[in-house]
């Protein structure tokens, strides 16, 4: 197989419209049972494989004078073939070998999208749509940084185009239905979990990092984009918190507009019962903090936001929080102890006082 070069001669193969068939059943038949490590040394050898492969996971061919449309299941089994190789880590790292992230970016983007009857990413682990989220995750992922996407501006606005109304919808249908299961079962189970675990989840994580940038603002405002982020910044998830403070900085009038101040103004007053939580990141709630104080009074001075924030519920817990921070982080400047007993405290004031002292 390797000595004669099969799987790159499949993959051309699968090129043309006369050929797909018979090439896409050796490559199903022969070249899929193998061991992922080893269909990874075969299909990611060179180059050429490895756009061919992002180009038939869209559908069609480029290569060929006309192009043809596959299959369905053709569609599928190449997606898989990517999610395999992502998740045994071969796949980030052949694309940088290449040079090839602009193909798999626009390759990727395409599948996900067409892979979506609903405009939605299933959450089948399976399906085409999730697989290529995954796939995209892994090449755009930042190993330093817990595995955070790391993009550009121009692949934010590239990607914020072609997928930023499937990543919206998807984060805004999975907080709707469950908002719906909160109300359907006992007030007084947490359900904490479960929101968390969506503003952790890759489409979550992904639509941040591309509404980070605030080229992205307008396309995204105009799919959900700015909600959906909302919703996850109630959540406390810093990235998503930033990308809020970006867009104020921008636009606070789009911020108050889909009720995101709220969810900022929410995620202060939380921080306190999230110090006090088991595993709780001291220094990422620190920023939390202040990234919403900082926020907030973007938005109390803009003469569209102001009444929008102070008449909102949480004034009253924010207006407290903020006191007791800036309080803090003034007799911590001045070399006091924040509780005058010498001892550490656990409340927001304390907590925050760092952050927020380099901040105001």
């Amino acid at each position: 197989i390797r000595e004669i070069k099969i799987p790159r001669l499949c993959l051309r193969l699968c090129q043309s419209k006369q050929t797909f068939q018979a090439a896409f059943d050796l490559y199903e038949n022969a070249l899929l049972p193998l061991p992922t490590e080893v269909l990874g040394e075969l299909l990611l050898a060179e180059k050429s494989s490895l756009v061919a492969l992002f180009d038939l996971v869209t559908g069609g061919s480029d290569a060929s004078a006309h192009r043809f449309d596959i299959d369905g299941h053709a569609k599928q089994t190449f997606a898989l073939t990517l999610g395999n190789l992502a998740k045994a880590g071969a796949l980030s790292a052949a694309v940088e070998r290449f040079g090839v992230r602009n193909n798999a970016i626009a390759a990727l983007s395409a599948a996900m999208q067409g892979g979506s009857d609903e405009n939605v990413i299933d959450e089948n682990e399976d399906s085409l749509s999730r697989t290529c989220l995954e796939s995209l995750g892994a090449i755009l992922s930042n190993k330093s940084r817990e595995g955070e996407p790391e993009i550009t501006a121009l692949e934010a606005r590239i990607m914020a185009t072609a997928i930023g109304k499937i990543l919206s919808k998807t984060v805004l249908n999975r907080f709707f239905t469950q908002m719906s299961l909160e109300t359907t079962f006992d007030e007084s189970v947490d359900h904490s979990s479960d929101r968390s675990a969506i503003s952790r989840s890759p489409e979550a994580r992904l639509l941040c990092s591309i509404a980070a940038f605030p080229e992205t603002l307008e396309t995204l405002r105009n799919v959900g984009g700015l909600e959906a982020v909302g919703l996850i910044a109630h959540e406390g998830e810093l990235a998503a918190i930033r990308a809020i403070q970006k867009a104020c900085e921008t636009s606070p009038k789009s911020v108050v507009d889909v009720d995101a101040h709220l969810s900022i103004m929410d995620a202060l007053v939380q921080v306190e019962s999230k110090l006090s939580g088991e595993g709780s990141k001291v220094s990422e709630l620190r920023e939390v903090a202040a990234k919403c104080i900082e926020i907030i009074s973007i938005l109390t001075s803009n003469k569209e936001t102001n009444s929008a924030v102070v008449s909102a519920e949480q004034s009253f817990g924010c207006l407290m929080a903020s006191s007791c921070i800036i309080s803090a982080s003034s007799k911590s400047l001045l070399g006091q102890k924040i509780d005058g007993s010498g001892k550490e405290g656990s409340s927001v004031a304390e907590q925050a006082a760092e952050p927020v002292a380099e901040a105001v």
